[in-house]
């Protein structure tokens, strides 16, 4: 199940990041491969990263912008 993440400035949507498992499992102390992709932009053009399944949904958004600002 992917994450959806808006991004308003107000009342405008800027951009949506899309956060989807790649590989792992749903076990807490499991360490996932994860991809954060920009609006409409194709999965494979995603940045890589990984998180642990049983950390917040807000440690895995965050983990994710941190990896699309690792270019």
């Amino acid at each position: 199940m992917p994450i959806h993440v808006p991004i308003y400035v107000n009342d405008k949507l800027i951009k949506t990041y899309h956060i989807g498992r790649v590989s792992g499992d749903t076990n807490p102390d499991s360490i996932n491969a994860y991809l954060i992709v920009e609006d409409d932009f194709p999965w494979d053009t995603g940045k890589m990263f990984n998180h642990r399944y049983g950390d917040s949904i807000e440690t895995c958004i965050s983990n994710g912008i941190h990896a699309m600002m690792d270019t």
